[in-house]
């Protein structure tokens, strides 16, 4: 769907259709949902830092400020890697997310936003008694960025430079631990856009948000991947949608359409029918439905049981693996890019752009056949026009993510991918989901 204005400068019609229900719908509270004070904390139910965009001034600022620093920067920081993958573009206008990975060894590797790892320090292994460098190891840009006389005269001036692309093994972990945003999440949708919900409620379930209470599975489920209930989609989506049931509301809650949650708050919509919110996340808007019907297999009771893995897992695994899939695609055309501009702004004493760049990638890891395809299909792309980064990339060895029954196991290892159909890539953690809850 395109979400960009067209040439009249006027927004898509069902853009606008979805703001003008919006406004109709979002709350103004007289006060905080949990306290006395005014509402004037702008919130985003669903974290601004996984790519929502939907808010409502439902809280003061106190609580908005420690519901921040309680739930969402822990909430934020476990799913930063998908964040990453899929290069998220944010409200604010940042894209993708830095997290701390561990290499083969154990030892953390920062990724940042972009999908690069960031460089290593030095190592340092021996010096002098002045304390200058005797023998030390470290990535190749390290060596311009030696001071002078940082090595010691009493040593062989010895620096071993390294040309590394270190695999990046990490988990995302949906289980009890995030729980409470779960319920948060569907709590602030509620207040925001269906109804008010009485102080006394809302204080409640503040004490299982902030940790005091345990979430059991009295509140907050990890449902069967129905399709009727949570739609597989691409582009990835996240998706929040209120139903009426009874004296009681379930908010189902989708997240990256791969994660499925079950809310059940102890509020009435009062005889509404369903509200949704869709955030698609290539998209810079959010869409909004109202009266949405109940699918028929939407059921609290029907969640999965010790002997049901299988069933509940193999959607998750299918739907998880694309994420990895274009992850890693995103990750080879990024390297691929950054050598072709810094072989652009190379000394033209190095030969042609095309010489420049084959050198660029070799200092990216890519193998010779690698280096050997990537130019000549950057070459082909370059003629007709496009970027010549933009190669296609096909995962020849697929990965099988690490879904475990663990809460937050270990890592997953990544299997080699890259472009077009050849082997022998760059690795990086695949997720881990350590579900369901509350069974």
């Amino acid at each position: 769907m395109n979400n960009k204005a067209n040439d009249s400068g006027n927004f898509p019609e069902e853009h606008i259709e979805s703001g003008a229900r919006i406004d109709a719908a979002r709350r103004a509270p007289a006060h905080c949902l949990y306290c006395s004070n005014p509402a004037d904390g702008w919130e985003h139910g669903l974290t601004e830092g996984v790519g929502g965009r939907l808010a409502a001034y439902i809280l003061c600022r106190r609580h908005n400020g420690s519901m921040n620093a309680a739930v969402d920067q822990r909430f934020n920081a476990n799913f930063a890697p998908l964040v990453n993958m899929l290069q998220i573009r944010r409200q604010r206008g940042t894209t993708g997310a830095e997290f701390v990975a561990t290499d083969d060894a154990g030892k953390p590797v920062v990724i940042l936003d972009k999908g690069f790892a960031k460089q290593q320090r030095m190592d340092v292994q021996k010096r002098d008694a002045d304390g200058k460098i005797l023998y030390a190891e470290g990535d190749l840009d390290h060596l311009d960025k030696l001071p002078a006389g940082a090595l010691s005269p009493n040593g062989r001036n010895l620096v071993i430079a390294k040309i590394s692309n270190p695999s990046a093994n990490f988990v995302v972990g949906v289980d009890e631990t995030i729980t409470p945003a779960i319920l948060k999440i569907a709590l602030h949708f509620f207040a925001s856009f269906v109804d008010d919900v009485p102080l006394n409620v809302a204080t409640e379930l503040l004490r299982t948000i902030s940790g005091e209470l345990a979430a059991d599975g009295k509140i907050v489920r990890t449902p069967y991947l129905h399709a009727d209930v949570f739609a597989d989609s691409w582009p990835a989506r996240h998706e929040l949608t209120a139903y009426p049931d009874g004296d009681h509301t379930l908010v189902t809650v989708l997240l990256f359409t791969a994660y499925a949650f079950t809310v059940r708050l102890p509020v009435s919509m009062k005889g509404r029918g369903g509200v949704r919110y869709t955030q698609v996340l290539t998209e810079n808007f959010p869409r909004f439905e109202t009266e949405v019907p109940r699918p028929a297999a939407l059921d609290w009771n029907d969640r999965p049981g010790i002997h049901d893995s299988a069933k509940y897992y193999a959607p998750i695994k299918e739907r998880i693996k694309r994420i990895y899939d274009h992850g890693t695609e995103q990750a080879i055309r990024a390297r691929c890019k950054r050598a072709y501009e810094t072989a652009m702004t190379a000394s033209s004493k190095y030969g042609d752009i095309w010489e420049r760049y084959r050198m660029q990638l070799q200092l990216e890891c890519f193998e010779a056949a690698e280096v050997r395809q990537i130019v000549g299909i950057g070459q082909r792309l370059s003629r007709e026009g496009k970027a010549p980064w933009e190669i296609p990339v096909v995962n020849e060895e697929a990965p099988e993510p690490a879904v475990t029954r663990e809460s937050r196991s270990g890592a997953a290892r990544s299997r080699k991918t890259g472009p077009l159909h050849r082997p022998g890539a760059p690795r990086g953690g695949a997720p881990n989901t350590g579900g369901p809850a509350g069974l």
